[in-house]
């Protein structure tokens, strides 16, 4: 390789020996031969008949000087340091030249020649890093060794001195593994292989990055804010820093007072600052000037910003830049190295021309002139620069060890163009600058071209490698552990930043996650043989990972340090059985601990709410809910076997009374079902909450974005483990009784309920009403008894007699008739005039509501517009009867009071207005989904607005509605038959449109049965439900699960499950067709539809009639009984007679 160098000669630093010019400005080549020779003594002249074994002063073969390779070239204000490599033999060599005014060349001698730099023992040098007057060389073993100029503490030794000129060891750091270092004017930066970065030196600036500023710091301090951010890249500026992310986020600090930070203003910032604006560009390296910055992205791009007083961010004028803006001029080129000097920068373009722009004072720029230059101009030069045949043919021949020593001239030649043929080299060339006004280009033949887009692997923090993962699995149990494998489990499983560096997938949005590749990596740890390997992971993660996790974002720091949250949970630990249960619940609620901290904020609730919701990562979000619904089930089942029940010494379940336990059911303790009757422990309390609070995390995400279905939240254990009606009812008293922080109320998070345990609640809240209302009615009886004696008592139930030829009349007379003053809450009887039935159970008043609204929705009333495609109905914008709307609202909330299915077709939308939701245009389409869609096409896209017109033109901002077979027009908006449909203002069209519908033309309607239906039901109780699910507790669901009815039965003696007249009943009744099934149901219970718990919940029961097969069987609806004669010759007499009752059954008949 060689090197050309131009620029400032002032003090010599350029290379090229004591020359009076005091700038060169055209590249020039350094003879490295002729500075090795002087750096290590003359070499032998070696021929193919002697031996060539001589041993310099400094170890080394003569032959060896040959073998070394330009590995990177650097400088500070006004000295150079050029690193080279031996790499097969590991070893390095570091020459300086310059100024050394502040024992910056780390040696003694001429200032003009190029002399190795002393002291440094025999460690392998990976990086060399330069200040203005100071220097830093990275080890090959992670260890970081300055000298130089120490008046800010930018040695990093914990000492105050003016400087030193021996590499010395910075031991604060010794026993980090440091893999890369850069440095400012008069500090320095450290990135370890755990993904912490260390600063020290001058912070005047807050160049440091510790979020104070103060003169000074003498010695390495890690920088916290960055502590979980993945940086893979780190470099600096004269007095300002950067750190470059795995998954592109940039990170500036320090002087801005130009806007070299990129963040839109003139303040210096003492704390890493995200560089939004460059958030998405994928950017892959940075450079920093004086008071500029430069950045490449991955395909070739680059931005500029900061100071342009002298042209150097290319831009074309001399103004700053205080956000990054892309160079225009290099639009269309691949701009693949970027290095910044002082006031000038270079660019290598398409891997084969040098561009420069800036500062040229000193001839920096290369161009054979020194006028500064606006934008990047080219090198015309640059075909003159050649490699250095000796140094280069050795280098490649070294390849496979073929050196001048065993080959004559002619044959080196000729070896060189075979090897040069077969290894595909070309020639390639590598920019650099020093920190003042000097530029430098390494020319070599290399097999692909040097890219500055990406680090290698020894440079770039630790992450999980599957490869290495895999590894793991090879280990047999109880063999020794690797120490290679617990060194990397360490490393990499302990930190944070390696979490977040992993699996990253930068062609995705963040969280940018490569999930094939995690969920592969993550199996391997599954796959483990040796369980220590398990203890020691969990040990770490415990330890390291869950007190340290990011709770905390704000703007200055991007949301990727938050991709552990979604990497973790992938572990096999969150749901295997391996560690105990008490280690899996510390690692579970640790998590969820934090991740509740985290969303305290509204930035991390956004965060996460944008990842989840996204399908990409909503199999996340199921596998959580998963997670933790398990353990909550976990957790009560051990309070149920613990708590719920004291044994007796008989071995009898007694149960703890509770003034509030059920003061609607009977006393006697033989009468109460065997749910558990007791609060929730409070030792197990904090767990739950924190539990239930991280699950409605994803149900809230779950709401907005439709990722997951409700009832994926349910918990059904839960009223099985749990008294959910004594639940309900603390909940309700709530505010009246004391209760402390711990008191957990399962009703604050109703989205683990599922529709049995909902129903409780509604039955809890029914009979409580019913009872307070009854009790009241009563109690007003006896206090006011003798002002009451002449109109009668007040009946403690809501008491109808109606006549079924004027059933409307009569109900609205009785339910309306008296304004407010009817407590619809009391329980309800129903008489029909003229018949015998009592109303002991349900069948009246199913009956009552079934006729009353088959009368109301029949269409001569014009109340309701029916969508036959659809089989829903809609309110008449027409009709004015507003109190037979509020009659329907109060109907509709009985029948959810007293647990009566109705059948009442409204679509899903009117429940998602009495839950109070939002709406959109998708809602309309469960009325009339062929509007839906046509209106959905009229925001296509893809039309053009000739397009547009020509099939649109004719409509305005005007509805036709058809009721009852007549169109009805409206206006949309005011005068809209006049305002036309266009491209521009179709948008508006359509949300009008829907919104008519849905809102505006039935808002006296709606109003008027919400008002009827909230004279029942309270909307506390309504805030339980989804709208889907208070639909089908309204209409009931179809039934469907027949075979459930049979399961479900009870019977009789004598019948029984085996009974052959039961036996015959059952394949009779399966051989019917599925309408003649529901026909049954409803001559049986009332309805043909079956509660939302399902059909179970019907509990039927079948009893024998001492009566001839001839009798037709006989339905209590009441409760849901069938008498059916105890004997039946045949299956065809058995289903004649059903049918015919089914066929022919109106009204109730005393049984």
């Amino acid at each position: 390789m060689s090197v050309f160098s131009f620029g400032s000669t002032s003090f010599h630093e350029l290379a090229l020996g004591a020359i009076e010019q005091p700038f060169i400005s055209t590249p020039t080549q350094i003879d490295l031969n002729k500075h090795l020779k002087a750096a290590f003594g003359e070499t032998v002249n070696c021929s193919s008949e002697t031996s060539c074994d001589t041993v310099n002063d400094h170890g080394l073969l003569s032959e060896d000087l040959f073998k070394f390779k330009v590995e990177q070239v650097t400088g500070g204000r006004n000295h150079i340091i050029i690193l080279l490599h031996d790499e097969e033999k590991s070893k390095s060599i570091l020459l300086s030249c310059g100024s050394n005014e502040r024992q910056q060349l780390g040696r003694e001698g001429s200032w003009s020649k190029l002399l190795a730099v002393q002291n440094f023992g025999s460690h392998f040098v990976n990086q060399v890093s330069c200040g203005y007057f100071h220097n830093s060389i990275l080890t090959d073993a992670g260890q970081i060794f300055s000298w130089g100029c120490n008046q800010f503490g930018q040695l990093g030794l914990a000492k105050d001195f003016e400087s030193i000129g021996k590499p010395s060891l910075i031991k604060i750091l010794a026993h980090q593994c440091v893999i890369q270092i850069c440095s400012g004017a008069h500090h320095s930066l450290a990135l370890t292989k755990n993904g912490e970065i260390y600063s020290w030196g001058a912070n005047n600036l807050g160049q440091l990055g510790l979020g104070y500023k103060n003169p000074s710091a003498n010695k390495p301090h890690l920088i916290t804010s960055l502590q979980a951010s993945p940086i893979f890249s780190i470099s600096s500026g004269s007095y300002h820093s950067f750190g470059l992310s795995c998954t592109g986020a940039l990170y500036g600090w320090g002087k801005n007072e130009f806007g070299q930070l990129g963040v839109g203003d003139n303040e210096h910032r003492s704390t890493p600052t995200c560089l939004t604006h460059l958030r998405n560009q994928k950017i892959s390296f940075v450079s920093g000037g004086e008071d500029f910055t430069a950045a490449l992205t991955e395909d070739g791009g680059i931005f500029t910003w900061g100071a342009g007083m002298y042209g150097q961010t290319g831009h074309g004028v001399k103004g700053n830049e205080l956000f990054p803006k892309r160079i225009l001029e290099m639009i269309g080129n691949k701009v693949t190295q970027v290095a910044c000097g002082r006031c000038h920068m270079l660019l290598l373009v398409n891997s084969d021309k040098i561009y420069a722009c800036g500062l040229n004072g000193c001839g920096q720029l290369g161009l054979s002139h020194n006028e500064n230059k606006l934008i990047p101009v080219s090198l015309s030069k640059i075909d003159t620069i050649r490699v250095n045949d000796k140094i280069t043919k050795s280098a490649i021949t070294s390849e496979k060890i073929v050196t001048s020593r065993s080959l004559k001239n002619s044959d080196v030649d000729m070896e060189f163009e075979e090897e040069n043929k077969a290894l595909k080299y070309e020639q390639n060339y590598q920019i650099a600058t020093s920190l003042g006004d000097h530029s430098f280009i390494i020319v070599g033949l290399t097999s692909e071209p040097i890219i500055y887009n990406f680090w290698n692997k020894k440079t770039i923090i630790s992450k999980f490698d599957n490869s290495m993962l895999e590894a793991f699995t090879y280990t047999p149990a109880l063999a020794p552990i690797p120490i290679e494998h617990l060194d990397y489990i360490e490393l990499t499983f302990g930190s944070i930043p390696c979490w977040n560096a992993s699996y990253v997938d930068r062609s995705k949005p963040l969280p940018s996650i490569d999930w094939n590749s995690l969920r592969q990596g993550f199996q391997f740890l599954e796959q483990i043989k040796d369980n220590r390997y398990n203890e020691v992971i969990f040990e770490i993660i415990e330890n390291n990972i869950l007190p340290q996790l990011p709770t905390n974002l704000d703007d200055k720091i991007d949301s990727e340090i938050a991709r552990i949250y979604l990497i973790l949970p992938m572990m096999h630990f969150f749901s295997s059985e391996i560690l105990s249960r008490e280690l899996l619940d510390r690692l579970i609620i640790g998590y969820a601990k934090s991740s509740l901290r985290l969303i305290s904020s509204n930035t991390g609730l956004s965060v996460l709410e944008n990842w989840f919701k996204d399908e990409y990562n909503a199999f996340l979000s199921r596998r959580l809910v998963r997670i933790y619904k398990k353990l909550i089930v976990k957790l009560l089942s051990e309070q149920v076997t613990k708590h719920s029940l004291e044994e007796s010494p008989n071995n009898e379940r007694v149960y703890t009374y509770d003034p509030l336990d059920h003061p609607f059911e009977n006393s006697n303790p033989q009468r109460r079902d065997t749910r558990p009757r007791f609060r929730i422990d409070p030792n197990i309390q904090e767990y739950l909450t924190i539990c239930l609070e991280y699950i409605q995390l994803h149900f809230k995400v779950s709401q907005k974005s439709g990722t997951l279905s409700y009832k994926e939240f349910y918990i059904t254990e839960i009223s099985d483990l749990v008294d959910i009606s004594r639940d309900y009812i603390y909940w309700l008293c709530r505010a009246q009784r004391s209760h402390s922080k711990l008191d957990l109320y399962l009703c604050n998070y109703p989205f683990i309920f599922d529709t049995k345990a909902k129903s409780l609640i509604l039955e809890t809240d029914s009979s409580l009403q019913q009872r307070n209302a009854a009790e009241n009615a009563l109690y007003r009886n006896l206090v006011f008894a003798s002002v009451i004696s002449a109109t009668g008592p007040e009946d403690p139930h809501l008491v109808i007699s109606v006549s079924r030829e004027n059933l409307i009349r009569d109900t609205i007379s009785q339910f309306l008739s008296n304004g407010t003053n009817i407590n619809f809450k009391k329980p309800l009887k129903v008489k029909f005039e003229g018949e015998d039935a009592i109303d002991a159970g349900m069948g009246m008043k199913k009956e009552f509501f079934l006729l009353v609204l088959r009368e109301i929705l029949d269409p001569k009333y014009g109340m309701f517009i029916e969508y036959k495609d659809t089989n829903t109905i809609w309110f008449n914008p027409k009709e004015r009867d507003y109190l037979v709307y509020e009659l329907i609202g109060i109907i509709c909330g009985l029948a959810i009071y007293n647990q009566a299915i109705i059948n009442l077709p409204f679509p899903l939308v009117l429940y998602k207005k009495m839950l109070g939701e939002d709406l959109c245009l998708d809602d309309l389409g469960s009325i009339d989904a062929t509007l839906t869609r046509n209106l959905r096409e009229i925001l296509n896209p893809s039309y053009t607005p000739d397009e547009f017109d020509s099939i649109y033109g004719d409509l305005n901002f005007t509805i036709s509605l058809e009721i009852f077979g007549s169109p009805v027009d409206y206006n949309l908006i005011e005068n809209g038959e006049n305002v036309k449909l266009t491209l521009d203002n179709r948008q508006s069209y359509v949300d009008l449109y829907w919104k008519f519908i849905l809102i505006e033309c039935i808002e006296h309607q709606y109003s008027a049965f919400k008002k009827g239906f909230h004279r029942v039901v309270d909307y506390e109780i309504l805030k339980f439900f989804h709208a889907e699910e208070l639909l089908e507790l309204v209409t009931g669901q179809e039934a469907e699960d027949w075979a459930e009815l049979e399961e479900s039965a009870s019977y009789k003696a004598p019948f029984n499950k085996l009974h052959p007249t039961i036996i015959m009943f059952w394949k009779v009744f399966h051989s019917f067709t599925d309408p003649q099934r529901k026909q049954f149901l409803l001559f049986l219970t009332g309805s043909d539809r079956v509660p939302i718990q399902g059909m179970k919940y019907l509990r039927i029961g079948i009893q024998p009639m001492k009566v001839s097969q001839e009798h037709l069987p006989v339905a209590h609806t009441c409760f849901n009984i069938l008498d059916l004669p105890e004997v039946y010759t045949s299956e065809d007499k058995m289903r004649s007679k059903i049918l015919q009752a089914i066929e022919n059954s109106s009204g109730f008949t005393l049984a």
